[in-house]
């Protein structure tokens, strides 16, 4: 697993560590860090050359509808729209959930 962030570097690698996840992920790609910011298509595509990945097995989980719903969608990336200020959103075939544990659905 892999973490695409519109934050700071350090600060989403120590909110990782504190929250006990950091061990569950290997890359952060964070916008300071290659002066792109989500939903740019740029940022997307430089995670996946860094993870070794392909869009067609790949899967994003955002809550942010436009930096990260739209951007994953407009690049090709399936998504499954974390709603925690729920939004409900009504988009015909969009995967979403309100808690994690809700993620067993879809993987």
């Amino acid at each position: 697993m892999h973490i695409i962030s519109n934050g700071f570097q350090e600060v989403t690698e120590r909110k990782c560590i504190l929250s006990g996840i950091g061990d569950f992920f290997e890359t952060i790609t964070s916008a300071d860090s290659v002066n792109i910011r989500k939903p740019r298509p740029e940022i997307f595509e430089y995670s996946l050359t860094l993870a070794k990945a392909d869009k067609s097995e790949s899967i994003l989980i955002g809550d942010d509808w436009i930096a990260d719903v739209k951007g994953a969608q407009n690049f090709g990336i399936d998504v499954i729209f974390f709603d925690v200020l729920d939004e409900n959103p009504q988009e015909e075939g969009l995967k979403f959930i309100k808690n994690l544990s809700e993620l067993k659905e879809y993987l």
